[in-house]
């Protein structure tokens, strides 16, 4: 009687499963055919996130400023350079301010003994009516004097961003574009292979790669990747959030390949290197 219950009962489970294999194989695909990225971020540099406390919308303060810090640490990571916003009116910082925020981090890292990551600073700039005049009397801040790290609307371009990456490049900086993927007016392969040929270089926010910024914002990444679009890797990160996410960040296994090469760009900005 008991083994007819058992039997009757793998039966049934075994037709549950057909009947519902339309429900589970793609569940179980996903989960077989994707990889985790946190392995790959040992020792990577960030070129672009927000830790430094206080001037822009990153870190609040000295204490959210050291949480993120070991947040990155538990991810990995070799070092950073921070990236606070330089935009008109809403975040007016100059090499200056930033520099002094920056100071002020490495010291209390210091006093806690805990400086074993590589730690720089630069900015982020937006490509705002400030910007051509930072530009020409050099009021910038690039990424190791050489790198200038430029954002925009995600909706529509400024009106002479023609002429600003032109001179911007004619000034001697190699102007990386933020997030490419996240403005929603540029959709095309063509269109960014059209930038990319302007002398632009593309970073790519690694949690583009999840849904973090919408599902469009994720297929223009992914494609993006692997038609080899990119030239460098960011996090981005402004709060915990980013972190935690950062740690469960998984990508299609078919563009694990196309990852683990870029981000060994990044080995440029090692301290070793500069």
């Amino acid at each position: 009687m008991v083994f007819y219950a058992i039997k009757t009962l793998c039966k049934f489970n075994f037709a549950f499963k057909l009947k519902n294999l339309y429900c589970l194989a793609p569940m179980n695909f996903i989960f077989k055919t994707s990889k985790p990225v946190a392995p790959l971020l040992k020792g990577f540099v960030d070129i672009h996130c927000h830790l430094i406390p206080g001037i822009d919308d990153g870190a609040k303060d000295l204490d959210h400023a050291l949480q993120l810090i070991e947040g990155i640490k538990s991810l990995g990571l070799g070092g950073f350079i921070a990236t606070p916003h330089v935009m008109k009116d809403t975040y007016p910082n100059t090499q200056k301010t930033i520099s002094k925020a920056s100071d002020l981090l490495i010291k209390a890292l210091k006093e806690k003994e805990d400086q074993d990551l590589f730690i720089a600073s630069a900015a982020e700039h937006m490509l705002d009516e400030d910007y051509e005049g930072h530009l020409k009397s050099k009021q910038v801040f690039p990424i190791l004097d050489e790198y200038m790290l430029v954002e925009m609307s995600y909706y529509m371009p400024p009106d002479n961003f023609e002429t600003l990456i032109f001179e911007t490049l004619s000034a001697g900086y190699k102007a990386i574009l933020a997030h490419p993927e996240r403005y929603n007016f540029i959709e095309s392969t063509k269109d960014y292979v059209k930038l990319k040929n302007s002398g632009l270089l593309f970073q790519l926010n690694l949690l583009s790669l999840s849904k973090q910024y919408g599902p469009h914002v994720q297929k223009k990444a992914l494609k993006m990747l692997k038609a080899g679009l990119y030239d460098f890797v960011g996090t981005d990160i402004h709060h915990m959030k980013h972190i935690e996410k950062l740690h469960k960040l998984q990508i299609p296994s078919s563009h694990y390949p196309y990852l683990k090469e870029l981000l060994e760009k990044n080995h440029i900005f090692k301290p070793e290197q500069v």
